[in-house]
């Protein structure tokens, strides 16, 4: 696993289903699980949170600006997306998810 698949993880997953992202995410962090390489391991791993990251500093940043956000529907779907998302790689990739 390159880690230019990953960077263009954000095209991978566009079409795919909430739970089909997350089996995604899974199925990378087996995989990157298996990378022995250090350096590259960490590598990829920040390129694979990329993405979740982004939007989990979007919706810190907006609701920062107004706390009432943090009850509207959709900010509690992408707080439960990102969240589920890091426990599944979490789950599959083992220790080296402690870079996340």
């Amino acid at each position: 696993l390159g880690s230019s698949t990953v960077a263009d993880i954000a095209s991978t997953i566009a079409d795919l289903e909430a739970h089909q992202v997350n089996m995604f995410y899974e199925a990378v962090g087996h995989i990157v699980s298996a990378e022995h390489n250090p350096e590259k391991r960490d590598q990829i791993i920040q390129e694979l949170f990329k993405l979740p990251n982004t939007r989990w500093m979007d919706i810190i940043g907006a609701a920062m600006q107004d706390p009432s956000l943090l009850q509207n529907q959709d900010t509690m779907r992408n707080i439960a997306k990102v969240l589920q998302i890091n426990v599944r790689v979490a789950s599959s990739l083992g220790q080296p998810y402690i870079l996340q």
